[in-house]
């Protein structure tokens, strides 16, 4: 829930902010009970240090850390206004609580308000929000419309054609908490409005936004023509009366109003009215001197007439506003990006930013940056360092600027540094650490030290052959390798891409991508597909500092996929060497799943497979055989398991069907995962414990089954 003050009671002071937000355990002398509420509903954790299984604790980068950045600092005094929200008097008193073995002081109290704590007996968290920054994503938010889910079975009919009902859809899938629906019950107001709001279009002659019915374009067209616009009128109305052309086009809605398509004079008054002229980028230059023209030019009876200074009709809006002086000083960009800084992103604010140094060149370059740097990287300070995220607020802006042949250099502004080291906030001491942990763990496996030292050879420039396959089945430790390289080059500072054909498949890679995404490659392949990345962006510089690709579960690629990646790096890297001379390690098992060729034969498919490549001939495969997941036990599943996967299992390799041992084969498998009883296990061990399906209506069936084991009452959820 977020409360406006009245302008009269907006918290300016930090004494306000003390009066209504507390961050500190009460003194249980002199207010007892509202020592017990706020010692009862107002403590986080214990956790960090203190307990490192809390729900709250998250691994980020190599660190466990509390994702609500608990416990805090002490501070004597409250701070206001940093990015947006305060920083609470937390003292270093002599105050503790013991919650679960561990005494607590201030750095773990919730912010609360003391009226509120005291009065409902409950945990409410109370905050300052004290720009306009943050507030303006909460407004944003809540008119992107609820959440949905759609789920629908439908009887087979082997037509494959779905009914999409979309009013039924609506009420399928709308779903409300218990507040919301006690609000709708009681019909009360959902929103509110004081003001009405007048939109005054902003449009070069002719170029206004039209409706059209789809078969009546040319109906709809000559119709939009005739009707005339917001705009237009309002230069038909200062042609035919004098007592408007006093005022400027956002100033009209007071004075007159809108109806059956002409300005006509209000018989009341407009205090009720907020006139909006809508924003302009400044890349359309012509129309953004148009709107700035129309900011500043009283009674303009034309297009013709704006561009009318002393007698001279210019030929452009932007020579016209020169020539009122409306675009000698820097003034106009400060007020440009302070109107934005009011409802646009930090990714459109930063590209705004973008174009105004490349469009005009503002003498106060790096002055106007240091004034909205908090607005331009204020969404990267969400997860971020206050450096981090100003380094990553540069390169989006950088890379803008190098589309245009410009650094952030030529216009004095901060220089931003470059690689995933940087970008991702990597701990080179930890890396490093880890990347010799690793290795020593390798000691035990000479295959995947072997692999590890390979590769490391030619990321060091020791050996000329820099593309390689890692192969091995499942469990034989690819993944492991994968790790251990990428540790020790950003260990030293260097860069590593990883990435996989599926979202899924990344994740177990650190800083994983898709191959799509990783290289700008489009979903639809073809033989001549490339990269959308361009030369001089923050994408191409990314790949040109990159030490080593890890490319995990090769092969579910497609060959096309390889040969665009290939294709596209050498063009990038304007190098003809397989993959633009970067050392490259591709990995995965061929006896799993083949690239999908839809309706393929399997002669098709064979040809699609990576291995039908021109490029995979470079590729020198780097064996893992030792299964290291597997125990003593299933070592002779895992044989067969390969044997099958090879084509040298007899019953398998003339038929479509594989036989099962009867070991292997159990009359109940929910009891054979779960046991006799599954309500002795804990809810950890359940977790960890998963039975998978190849169908979804095998799936309900287990489900059911687990279900009528548990205990407890049966409870039903309705949406």
């Amino acid at each position: 829930m977020l409360v406006i003050l009245d302008d009269e009671d907006k918290f300016r002071e930090a004494a306000d902010v003390d009066n209504a937000v507390s961050a500190e355990i009460p003194d249980p002398v002199a207010d007892p009970v509202l020592f017990q509420i706020i010692t009862s509903c107002m403590m986080h954790g214990p956790c960090g240090e203190l307990k490192k299984d809390a729900p709250c604790m998250e691994e980020n980068k190599g660190h466990i850390s509390c994702i609500k950045k608990f416990p805090k600092e002490f501070c004597d005094e409250t701070n206001i206004n940093v990015n947006g929200y305060p920083i609470y008097r937390r003292r270093n008193l002599d105050r503790t609580v013991e919650i679960k073995g561990v005494k607590l002081d201030n750095r773990w109290v919730v912010p609360y308000n003391p009226y509120m704590s005291r009065k409902y007996n409950a945990h409410i968290n109370v905050e300052i929000c004290s720009s306009i920054q943050s507030i303006k994503y909460i407004f944003k938010y809540i008119y992107k419309g609820h959440d949905a889910a759609i789920v629908q079975m439908n009887e087979a009919t082997g037509s494959g054609t779905y009914h999409w009902d979309e009013v039924k859809i609506y009420l399928d899938t709308r779903y409300i908490a218990a507040p919301e629906a006690m609000w709708r019950l009681k019909k009360y107001e959902m929103s509110g409005r004081s003001h009405s709001v007048e939109r005054l279009p902003v449009h070069l002659p002719l170029e206004q936004m039209v409706y059209f019915e789809e078969g009546a374009e040319r109906r709809d067209l000559e119709a939009a023509a005739k009707k005339g616009t917001k705009l237009t009128r309002w230069f038909q109305l200062n042609a035919n009366d004098v007592n408007a052309r006093k005022y400027l086009y956002c100033d009209i809605p007071y004075h007159y109003v809108w109806r059956s398509n002409h300005w006509q004079p209000r018989k009341l008054g407009g205090d009720k009215v907020v006139a909006r002229m809508y924003f302009v980028n400044l890349k359309d230059m012509e129309k953004y001197c148009l709107r700035l023209l129309l900011l500043h030019v009283r009674g303009a009876t034309s297009y013709e007439d704006l561009r009318t200074v002393n007698g001279k009709l210019h030929d452009t809006y932007q020579e016209a506003a020169k020539a009122i002086n409306l675009l000698d000083d820097d003034e106009e960009w400060d007020k440009a990006m302070d109107e934005a800084e009011l409802f646009r992103m930090p990714r459109e604010l930063r590209l705004l930013f973008a174009t105004i140094l490349i469009q005009v060149h503002p003498s106060t370059s790096s002055e106007l940056y240091l004034k909205y740097k908090t607005s331009l990287m204020e969404d990267y300070l969400q997860n971020h360092s206050e450096y981090m995220a100003e380094q990553q607020a540069l390169r989006d802006i950088q890379e803008h600027l190098m589309q245009f042949g410009k650094s952030c250099k030529d216009y004095g502004l901060p220089v931003p540094k470059d690689g995933y080291h940087i970008l991702e906030e990597v701990d080179a001491v930890h890396e490093q650490q880890e990347a010799d942990r690793l290795v020593t763990m390798m000691n035990d496996n000479a295959e995947q030290l072997l692999a590890y030292k390979t590769i490391m050879d030619s990321v060091n420039g020791i050996s000329e052959n820099k593309c390689f396959y890692l192969s091995g089945a499942g469990g034989c430790g690819k993944t492991f390798v994968y790790k251990a390289l990428t540790s020790t080059i950003l260990g030293n500072g260097g860069t590593v891409k990883s990435v996989a054909p599926t979202g899924l498949a990344a994740t177990l890679l650190k800083g994983g991508k898709t191959v799509h995404s990783g290289f700008g490659i489009p979903i639809n392949l073809d033989e001549t597909t490339t990269s959308r990345f361009k030369q001089g962006t923050n994408s191409w510089r990314e790949l040109k500092n990159t030490k080593l690709i890890i490319w995990d579960e090769i092969s579910m690629c497609h060959a096309h996929l390889l040969n665009a990646v290939d294709r596209s790096l050498r063009f990038l890297m304007n190098c003809d060497d397989p993959f633009g001379g970067i050392v490259i390690v591709v990995g995965g098992d061929f006896r799993q799943q083949a690239p999908v060729v839809p309706h393929g034969t399997r002669v098709q498919i064979v040809e699609a497979c990576v291995k039908s490549s021109p490029v995979w001939k470079h590729f020198k495969e780097l064996k893992l055989l030792q299964n290291m997941r597997l125990n003593q036990g299933n070592a002779v599943f895992g044989e067969w398991l390969l044997s099958v996967g090879g084509g040298v299992d007899a019953a398998a390799k003339h038929c479509d069907f594989v036989q099962l041992s009867s070991d292997i084969i159990t009359d109940d498998i929910v009891k054979s995962v779960y046991g006799e009883n599954i309500n002795t296990l804990s809810s950890d061990r359940l977790a960890s414990m998963a039975i998978l399906c190849p169908k979804n209506a095998d799936t309900l069936l287990i489900n059911e089954k687990v279900l009528a084991m548990l205990n407890g009452e049966q409870k039903s959820y309705y949406r």
